[in-house]
């Protein structure tokens, strides 16, 4: 395991078997409206389902676990909730980074939607859940993940016919100021999944030095 403190372009890069699921070429469909609207529903279409009275009952009577605590957790990690990377992000995070107790934002896409200028109400909601983790525990650090092959990126990249998708590095790097500027005080560290044959390799992305 590497010391936290290691700089991670030190050590040997991680290779991770990669389940290969099959790919599906994706949908391209007539760009939609750029701003995202709520549909309105009106009172008639409005059906309250009937409430049921819930059986709650333990999975076993062995299964109790320990119960953590605020101050236990390493960083945030915020990631894309594509299943073919996940094994994987968990192996590097507590392996590599030596991160116990992450507190994980899963979601498509991963921080797509922090960059994206069609996701704004998505982005508001993303932050708002990273404020709230931050305020509500001692973390101090902040890693950020993206990966080769996003299908999320690729869905809307061909929802709107932009090129959004071609430089997933930098938009880590772009979210890394954006934290600094809120002024969170946190440090930020920002990977890559790459795919390379079936292994998935993590790469850091740092900004280039003038």
């Amino acid at each position: 395991m590497l010391n936290k403190k290691q700089h991670f372009g030190q050590a040997a890069p991680l290779h991770i078997p990669l389940k290969v699921a099959a790919s599906r070429p994706v949908e391209t469909s007539p760009p939609e409206p750029v701003e995202e609207k709520e549909a309105s529903v009106s009172d008639e279409q409005v059906t309250t389902p009937p409430v049921q009275q819930p059986v709650i009952k333990p999975q076993s009577q062995a299964g109790r676990y320990r119960l953590g605590r605020p101050e236990d957790a390493d960083a945030v990690v915020i990631h894309c909730s594509d299943p073919r990377f996940q094994a994987a992000i968990r192996d590097f995070v507590a392996n590599e980074l030596g991160i116990e107790n992450p507190i994980p934002i899963i979601v498509p896409g991963g921080i797509h939607d922090f960059v994206s200028p069609i996701r704004l109400k998505a982005a508001r909601q993303l932050w708002e859940q990273l404020e709230f983790m931050l305020k509500r525990s001692a973390v101090r650090k902040v890693i950020l993940l993206n990966h080769d092959d996003c299908q999320w990126y690729g869905k809307w990249n061909a929802l709107v016919q932009t090129t959004i998708g071609k430089d997933i590095a930098g938009h880590l790097l772009a979210v890394g100021e954006k934290l600094a500027e809120k002024k969170f005080k946190v440090e930020v560290e920002c990977y890559l999944a790459k795919i390379e044959a079936d292994e998935i390799v993590f790469c850091r992305v740092d900004r280039k030095n003038d």
